[in-house]
């Protein structure tokens, strides 16, 4: 479904929230909303960050909110967002 841009999906500047979760005694999380654009495309996407690298999931949040978690449809590489969401989580406390 997703399509690379230099390297990554970009982030559309300005969109993005972050929040912390502590996930109890298991390993803290950042939850991300976003938006990007993919081949011209707006998608209001949610992105769930771990500390360690390579751990990235990332949800169109229509399908979502539509009830489709199904492998293929509401697949997004996160890899090809990892890097910019990163950047906008910045240091981890």
């Amino acid at each position: 479904m997703s399509k690379k841009s230099n390297g990554f999906i970009p982030v559309v500047p300005g969109s993005a929230v972050k929040a912390y979760h502590r996930n109890g005694n298991g390993e803290g999380f950042c939850v991300i909303t976003f938006d990007s654009v993919v081949t011209g495309d707006l998608f209001p996407m949610v992105a769930v960050v771990f500390k360690e690298p390579g751990r990235v999931a990332v949800f169109n949040r229509r399908s979502l909110g539509a009830g489709v978690i199904e492998f293929g449809f509401n697949s997004w590489k996160g890899d090809d967002f990892e890097p910019e969401l990163r950047a906008f989580i910045g240091k981890w406390d």
